[in-house]
């Protein structure tokens, strides 16, 4: 059982980072991300030592958000939640439909997102073991994925189509490389 004054200060933490967001749609994001479920499972994720503090959004999508999080001792990790909405839902059973693996928990959309949460962390694993370069998976939780963070302090690194390539050939031939693991190796496509 959580303690009140434990919930309460994973809710401040929150508030602390709703407070500091800098738009109306950012605040909005956080209120649609940070349900009761989710700051439950925050403070599994916080009393068992993987994250202490939530630092800042990195990306916003529609299935989730990813925000910079960072342990104890300040290294910093990729906190992915998935949203619990409807129209999460509806997209990620349209695309698990007939998957065997998720056979029996089809009405519960929050069953749905949890097994989402829990495939991710396992294909990123076959995916590291196969060597495809991916974020380490460190930990899921409910509807959260605990991964690497790829960047630094100040921000997260720049998306690959907005880098300017010195040798786009060898990038080209080491993505193709990347798939061709993760189909024979991994067996996911």
């Amino acid at each position: 059982m959580v303690e009140k004054d434990e919930f309460e200060s994973i809710e401040h933490k929150i508030m602390a980072l709703r407070e500091n967001s800098r738009t109306g749609d950012e605040r909005k994001t956080l209120d649609e991300v940070f349900d009761r479920d989710t700051m439950l499972g925050i403070y599994k994720l916080m009393t068992d030592g993987y994250i202490d503090t939530i630092q800042y959004p990195v990306s916003t999508g529609k299935e989730g958000n990813v925000f910079a999080v960072a342990d104890k001792d300040g290294k910093l990790y990729a906190l992915k939640i998935y949203r619990t909405s409807n129209a999460t839902f509806n997209r990620i059973a349209r695309y698990i439909e007939g998957d065997k693996r998720f056979r029996g928990i089809a009405g519960s959309r929050r069953k749905v997102i949890y097994a989402w949460a829990s495939k991710e962390y396992r294909n990123l694993q076959r995916l590291e073991d196969a060597g495809v370069k991916v974020p380490s998976p460190i930990r899921y939780q409910r509807n959260m994925l605990v991964m690497q963070y790829i960047g630094t302090k100040r921000g997260p690194a720049p998306l690959l189509r907005n880098v300017v390539l010195d040798d786009p050939e060898t990038v080209y031939e080491t993505i193709v490389e990347y798939m061709r693991l993760a189909y024979q190796e991994a067996e996911l496509v």
